[in-house]
């Protein structure tokens, strides 16, 4: 029943690529309700003394895309290498006449900064909501309630 191919062997990278990212979301996810409860009493001081919901969460926010960030920094020379070695430096080129206003856009870029540079929206966008769904949970704690935790 299984025929093999290039279009399956396609499906199947698809499958694992949306997975990683399903597993990353979950662990940042995962990470940032672990800290928004842990600082539950941090954040009922700040509400406090002035602080809205919103400066709360970009605070949150902040935090994820500066940890992504420092993240993707550290793994970028072992992608360089990787790029480089297995010989992905190449500028995009189009094979048909549909894909070739769409190459000509990034004709003098390489493929792999195109590609670097969408990874790292893919897996800042989630970041950015796996820091905001906790924030905002942890903020709508009376703030009478978060003191006394602390």
């Amino acid at each position: 029943f299984y025929k093999g191919g290039a279009d399956s062997n396609n499906r199947f990278q698809l499958f694992i690529s949306f997975f990683a990212l399903f597993c990353a979301f979950l662990g940042i996810t995962s990470t940032f309700w672990i800290r928004s409860s842990a600082r539950r009493g941090d954040i009922g001081i700040m509400r406090s003394v002035g602080a809205s919901r919103s400066r709360i969460i970009g605070q949150f926010v902040t935090e994820g895309l500066l940890l992504v960030t420092m993240a993707f920094v550290v793994a970028l020379p072992l992608i360089i290498h990787l790029v480089a070695s297995n010989d992905f430096a190449q500028p995009l080129n189009a094979t048909n006449e549909e894909l070739a206003a769409y190459s000509n856009i990034f004709a003098p870029l390489p493929r792999f900064a195109v590609i670097t540079a969408a990874t790292y929206f893919i897996i800042a966008a989630p970041a950015v909501i796996a820091a905001v769904i906790p924030a905002a949970k942890a903020c709508k704690t009376d703030i009478a309630d978060a003191l006394k935790e602390e």
